[in-house]
């Protein structure tokens, strides 16, 4: 069930606004094709029965786009040259969607008893479903655009903390934490020792909790904290540098004042860690 959610939600969260546009289009396809005015036609008989097929369509052809554009946000992401993404967008999001437009609407013309052929559906409602669909395919579009170009910044925002993290000055003293967005009050780094976790903050407070390591570092940010052995969590602001003490195996150096901290528990990457540790700390 959540998956199927998260399908249909996908990466847009515009649930509100597909549902409004759905029911909006399906309105306006039952006013064009009435001889009543565009609010007269909602006290004719039968507009419930016509509204709810109208809109149930629209809704359908709002999640197709959406799920198109959801799938290629993911395999081909808005970013320069835009040609071959426009192009994947028109083939999947307009070109397969108007034919299921048409599709659709000739069941429901089935369901109720009319035929579709009879009907002023091509020459009046048609045309208006294929210009609702290729707005729909530029607003996705842009919609798409928007988030890719959020999340260029966002990445750029992380590479720029992670830069200055490693070329800081040896002392916390003299780094701007404000800057890096890390408070006083967030852990340092946390070490297992005689059944208690130990847990020493940036402000030089500690706590001992009887909760294990692996549960606390399910509860901190990736970018931020590394596992570098069974024993032992540490701050990526905490290392000052690290160097090797074999062919897998390394020392870190930490920041002041937390220099002292330095057994083989609290400042050793051990070798099941180590690989992913140079991944964590270099890219």
């Amino acid at each position: 069930m959540h998956a199927f959610f998260s399908f249909f939600q996908g990466p847009f969260h515009d649930i509100p606004i597909r549902i409004i546009l759905a029911l909006c289009t399906g309105h306006l396809i039952i006013a064009v094709g009435s001889s009543f005015g565009f609010f007269e036609v909602m006290f004719i008989n039968g507009y419930g029965q016509s509204l709810t097929g109208s809109f149930f369509i629209a809704l359908l052809l709002v999640q197709m786009v959406n799920s198109v554009t959801g799938v290629l946000h993911v395999r081909l992401p808005f970013v320069p040259p835009f040609k071959k993404r426009i192009v994947m967008q028109f083939i999947f999001g307009v070109g397969l969607v108007i034919p299921a437009a048409y599709l659709l609407a000739c069941l429901l013309f089935k369901i109720f008893g009319y035929d579709i052929d009879e009907s002023q559906y091509v020459n009046t409602d048609f045309p208006l479903i294929v210009t609702f669909i290729l707005l729909l395919n530029i607003y996705y579009c842009c919609f798409d655009y928007h988030l890719n170009q959020k999340a260029l910044l966002l990445k750029i925002k992380y590479y720029h903390r992670k830069k200055v993290m490693l070329e800081a000055d040896e002392s916390l003293n003299t780094i701007d934490l404000q800057y890096l967005n890390v408070a006083e009050t967030d852990l340092a780094f946390v070490y297992r020792e005689k059944g208690l976790s130990i847990l020493h903050f940036i402000n030089q407070t500690n706590e001992a909790k009887s909760t294990s390591i692996s549960i606390i570092k399910e509860s901190l940010p990736d970018e931020d904290y590394f596992m570098i052995n069974n024993y032992c969590i540490v701050h990526r602001l905490l290392i000052y540098k690290y160097e090797a003490i074999s062919s897998r195996r390394y020392r870190l150096f930490l920041r002041k004042p937390f220099e002292h901290y330095n057994n083989k528990r609290q400042v050793e990457v051990s070798q099941d860690f180590s690989k992913n540790f140079l991944r964590w700390y270099k890219d």
